[in-house]
C-alpha cells in the first residue's frame, strides 16, 4: 500500500513531497513523480508524462522491507505554478501507485 500526503515546506521554487508506504516484509523500492500540472482527478502514472525523483532513472528513495514515511524535497520548481505528484513503490508482487496530490508552488 501507498499512501500520498499533501507536501510541506512549498517555496516559490520546491516543496518537500511526503508519503508512506506498507512493503508487508517484502523488499520494496519507492520512488515519486512529479507532473507538470495540475491534476488531481487523474490518477498516478508511473511513465513519461511525469519526472521521476530522485533523478537519474535508478535511484530510489527507499529500498527495504518495513513500512516508512518517505519525504524527497523537489527544489527545481517554477514560482505560481500547478503541479501534481505521487509515490510509487515497487516489490515482488508488482508496482503500487499511490493517490495523486496537487498543490501550487509560491511566487
Amino acid at each position: 500500500m501507498v499512501v500520498t500526503y499533501v507536501p510541506t515546506n512549498i517555496t516559490a521554487k520546491g516543496a518537500t513531497l511526503r508519503a508512506n508506504i506498507y512493503p508487508n516484509g517484502l523488499t520494496t523500492t519507492a520512488w515519486f513523480r512529479v507532473f507538470d500540472s495540475y491534476r488531481p482527478n487523474d490518477g498516478c502514472e508511473d511513465n513519461e508524462n511525469g519526472t521521476k525523483v530522485p533523478s537519474p532513472y535508478n535511484f530510489v528513495i527507499y529500498q527495504g522491507s518495513s513500512s516508512s514515511n518517505l519525504t524527497y524535497t523537489v527544489d527545481n520548481l517554477s514560482p505560481n505554478k500547478s503541479y501534481s505528484f505521487c509515490a510509487i513503490a515497487q516489490n515482488a508482487k508488482g508496482k503500487k501507485l499511490g493517490n495523486i496530490v496537487a498543490f501550487i508552488t509560491g511566487q
